[in-house]
């Protein structure tokens, strides 16, 4: 029974550890996410320095850096919400093992003093059936621990595609690309043009 227990406190430290490793996923998520907003504020200053040189190449260089920067953050916000959402289904976990290995233990305790004061078959036999209850229930928590810990890859397989289908869906995201850029320096060119204006 006390292996039982003990079984059930490295289960709690293993959870723990994940809980750990999420949490630490999340911030650093989060900061990401902060670096990738401010890179993109800072690079309009760019763009406008690319503009008053007249160097529009530049600009729209800094321009397709800040579309790549904004299409992370999605994915980012994303990992960050999964590893908090993680964190809180491990917390639970954590929360549960705890209390079964305070049953146990109680339990334990519980049957201890049974049998010093019933030194007899019957003793035996309970505890031999309360070892089996506890043992019963560490198997369980260790199953749950093992849905947690579980990586669930979940990845359908992929036929052949035809190529000459995603060559056309590249050349389309290429030109959907190319028209966010535009889209984008022409406002630039825009706020540009309106601080010029009001300096001068």
């Amino acid at each position: 029974m006390r292996e039982a227990i003990r079984e059930i406190e490295r289960t709690i430290e293993d959870v723990r550890d994940e809980v750990r490793k999420a949490t630490g996923e999340r911030h650093i998520a989060g900061r990401r996410i902060q670096f990738s907003r401010d890179k993109i504020e800072g690079l309009v200053e760019k763009i406008n320095a690319g503009l008053a040189a007249g160097r529009e190449d530049l600009a729209e260089a800094a321009v397709e850096r800040q579309l790549d920067l904004e299409a992370q953050i999605p994915v980012l916000e994303k990992t960050q919400t999964d590893a908090a959402d993680k964190t809180a289904e491990l917390n639970g976990y954590v929360a549960a093992l705890v209390g079964r290995r305070a049953e146990m233990e109680a339990e334990l305790e519980a049957f201890r003093l049974a049998r010093a004061q019933n030194a007899n078959d019957l003793s035996a036999v309970n505890g031999h059936d309360a070892s089996a209850l506890h043992e019963k229930r560490a198997d369980k928590a260790q199953e749950a621990f093992d849905r947690v810990m579980k990586n669930s890859t979940g990845v359908a397989s992929v036929g052949r595609s035809d190529l000459e289908t995603i060559a056309k869906l590249v050349e389309l995201e290429g030109i959907e690309r190319r028209n966010k850029v535009s889209e984008r320096l022409a406002d630039h060119r825009r706020q540009y043009a309106g601080l010029v204006d009001q300096v001068g």
